[in-house]
């Protein structure tokens, strides 16, 4: 397929030369590239996790504080920050 990108000039010049080095062309590095960028990407979430914060009759579940990123991840089973959240 044929398209037209907007490259950096030293980039572009450091990927035509790693072309030559190879023997390819320079679209076969720059798919590799583009393989290897969107193989390393960790998958994404098909559904949201439901967070269990409400109880069935008004209000936060006992010992739940909204303030608090961690009991919040600790519902979630997890033992990391998530997107940043300490």
């Amino acid at each position: 397929m044929r398209t037209t990108v907007n490259v950096d000039d030293h980039l572009l010049a450091a990927a035509k030369e790693r072309a030559r080095a190879r023997r390819v062309t320079l679209g076969t590095v720059i798919e590799d590239a583009l393989r290897r960028e969107i193989a390393s990407e960790p998958a994404r979430p098909s559904a949201r996790t439901l967070v269990p914060l409400l109880s069935g009759r008004g209000g936060l579940l006992p010992g739940v504080s909204i303030d608090s990123n961690r009991e919040i991840l600790e519902l979630l089973g997890g033992d990391r920050p998530l997107g940043g959240l300490r």
